[in-house]
């Protein structure tokens, strides 16, 4: 299940679960973060004793978390629930988590820290204006999508 905050997918997800000896599977950009539950709408306490629910409060919000990272814990979960001879029922609001759970992703070079902090000095340096000029002399199309 998926769709915009607030429309009752994790009622409707639980249900479901109950009714299928299932448990949920969190499928939201902002829901797996510990501490940001203002505007999420997150199940309540209730529902998550009723249904087991997973992948809600299990990252730290001033670290990074992946689409990388989801489809592997999410992958890893839903294993585990077949395991237990339950159904994995995964509902949430971020679309790019589902497409990346049911298509896979390509897989990506790790962050270059070291570019990083040498991108962010040039910037100090000599400006943003001047590295994207650089950046449209590389990639013009990247450059005219990052404006």
């Amino acid at each position: 299940m998926a769709g915009p905050t607030g429309t009752g997918k994790s009622q409707l997800a639980a249900l479901v679960a109950e009714r299928l000896s299932g448990e949920v599977v969190g499928c939201d950009a902002l829901q797996v973060y510990r501490g940001l539950d203002a505007a999420t709408a997150k199940p309540s306490r209730d529902e998550r004793e009723r249904i087991p629910h997973w992948l809600l409060d299990i990252a730290d919000p001033r670290g990074a978390y992946t689409l990388g990272d989801y489809v592997r814990d999410a992958d890893a979960t839903i294993a585990a629930i077949l395991a237990r001879g339950r159904v994995p029922v995964v509902v949430g609001g971020t679309g790019m988590y589902l497409r990346g759970l049911l298509k896979g992703i390509v897989a990506a070079p790790p962050p270059d820290e070291a570019l990083r902090a040498r991108l962010r000095a040039q910037v100090a340096r000599f400006g943003a204006p001047r590295l994207h000029r650089l950046l449209a002399k590389l990639d013009a199309a990247t450059a005219l999508r990052v404006r």
